[in-house]
């Protein structure tokens, strides 16, 4: 797999910071806003770039699928929303190099015969939402952690619901068809990590039961693949919302 293009990287980066900044700078982009629709269409667009059909399912998440392909997908990205002031790679690096690793993946050595999976984009809406005080909305609603009446109970500082904001952000996106996500065929997903990986690390699962990873630095510098967080695991209850915090710019 090809190094990722770091000229490339860093311009998308700084046209997702140029989006909307907040008044301390940084940037913001809150949770099912017109600025984080805004981002989407962004990414939306560097994946139709690369060869990827983008589609938005119910729940506002974004997915980047292999045109014409109906085995199965295995997904990379992140999120484009940020906290209050957020920094310039909160999420927006993740979604980045997951458009990255779909591109180096393509054509290559795997995905050519119906038993393998081919690389895809997720980016999940909503990740960070402090704006209704609660976080990782969009992925929780996929997964089936939360359920879509909590939408009507999560309220902005302005008396918004999540469920109100959700439909102005897809309305916004009028553009993007919806579909259904891939569940019968969706083995994996592959977080971001401080280490970008040399080689894809494809692990399967049920197809009904897709398996999310994030890779992480262990200590001595060694790097494994660590048990997916609290939302994925639908046995689990959703962890309680977290405080806005400021992310290094």
């Amino acid at each position: 797999m090809p190094w990722p293009d770091q000229a490339r990287i860093a311009a998308r980066l700084e046209e997702l910071w140029q989006i909307a900044r907040g008044p301390g700078g940084g940037a913001d982009r809150p949770a099912f806003s017109l600025a984080e629709a805004e981002a989407m269409r962004l990414v939306a667009g560097w994946a139709r770039e690369i060869g990827l059909d983008p589609g938005l399912d119910r729940h506002g998440n974004l997915w980047a699928l292999p045109a014409g392909w109906s085995g199965p997908v295995v997904t990379a990205g992140s999120h484009v929303d940020t906290v209050p002031d957020g920094g310039r790679y909160d999420g927006a690096l993740g979604t980045v190099l997951g458009l990255e690793l779909a591109l180096g993946l393509t054509g290559g050595e795997r995905g050519e015969s119906e038993g393998d999976a081919r690389a895809g984009v997720l980016v999940c809406v909503a990740e960070e939402a402090p704006r209704f005080g609660a976080g990782t909305v969009g992925s929780r609603l996929l997964v089936g952690t939360l359920p879509e009446s909590a939408l009507q109970d999560l309220h902005d500082a302005h008396g918004c619901s999540a469920a109100a904001a959700r439909r102005e952000y897809l309305e916004a996106l009028p553009e993007l068809p919806r579909i259904e996500p891939p569940a019968d065929r969706w083995v994996a997903h592959v977080a971001w990590s401080p280490a970008w990986p040399r080689r894809a690390d494809w692990r399967s699962s049920s197809p009904a039961t897709p398996v999310m990873l994030e890779r992480c630095r262990c200590r001595g510098g060694e790097t494994r693949w660590r048990p997916p967080p609290r939302w994925c695991s639908p046995s689990r209850p959703p962890r309680e919302p977290r405080r806005p915090r400021r992310w290094p710019r």
